[in-house]
């Protein structure tokens, strides 16, 4: 776990505040991933329950990163503390399902692609899937914080959801967080350099509903092998004033340096 990190974000123990969300974006081809190992790392070592939602990346790729970071997904999953989701798999039976149907206009149809109001939705099928592990993760161990985490939800767009879909999902997920005092950290990527209004409507919402929002960006002056890119913080916990922090950073082989901006050694 980053210390630094943590001290960013203004978490202490290295656990959010229940029903709490945390958006992590990786903007101008900046790989945003450590962040995200950040918060699962922390929850895996100290033992609490994680159900992850896999958009992008497989169970052994973040087996394997877990180990560097002294968490491993393996060991969670036999102890009951994780649930891991292959989500792709899932919404990719769906289709299947349904192919021998009709032909492939059908992926343009309320039957799949639609989440509110449509049982057929893979969407659909996918949260009740979620509130399942979520409730049997807790039936375990209905002591220990609990962490949803979703590794790249923009992957839901490239598969052919709408905006509108990817918010009614995120908002079924966000409400059943609140519910049993979970937090939520979700993964984005973002292709445009525009301001706030350029970006897809469901990444909008997202941003504004969650109470810290992480964004890792590459070097404008460009590539340094000495610093990697530059992570700001806004957060604005519950009972807590608003804050903005921004420092650059490099990433080790098992770990993350910290430094405020231009103080890296590379640069005095």
């Amino acid at each position: 776990m980053f210390i630094e990190l943590n001290n960013m974000c203004n978490i202490s123990g290295g656990v959010q505040i229940p029903g709490t969300c945390v958006l992590i974006e990786g903007c101008h081809g900046a790989d945003s991933s450590f962040v995200l190992h950040h918060f699962v790392s922390g929850y895996l070592k100290s033992g609490f329950n994680l159900c992850f939602i896999g958009l992008s990346q497989s169970f052994n790729h973040y087996n394997s990163v877990g180990i560097k970071l002294g968490a491993s997904f393996i060991d969670a999953r036999e102890n009951g503390n994780l649930v891991y989701i292959e989500a792709l798999k899932l919404l990719g039976e769906e289709i299947l399902k349904y192919e021998s149907e009709t032909d492939m206009s059908i992926l343009q149809s309320s039957k799949l692609l639609h989440f509110e109001n449509n049982n057929h939705s893979g969407l659909k099928k996918l949260y009740h899937h979620c509130k399942y592990c979520v409730q049997d993760l807790l039936t375990k161990h209905p002591d220990k914080p609990l962490l949803l985490v979703i590794d790249d939800v923009s992957v839901l767009r490239l598969i052919g959801y709408d905006s509108l879909d990817v918010i009614y999902f995120m908002s079924y997920l966000r409400a059943l967080m609140s519910t049993y005092c979970g937090c939520l950290v979700v993964q984005t990527l973002c292709d445009t350099t525009g301001e706030d209004q350029d970006k897809d409507p469901a990444v909008q919402h997202i941003h504004h509903q969650s109470e810290c929002f992480i964004k890792v960006e590459a070097l404008s002056s460009g590539y340094c092998k000495d610093v990697h890119g530059q992570i700001t913080v806004c957060s604005r916990w519950p009972e807590s004033e608003a804050m903005k922090r921004a420092m650059q950073y490099k990433i080790q082989d098992k770990s993350v340096i910290f430094f405020a901006l231009g103080m890296s050694g590379a640069v005095l």
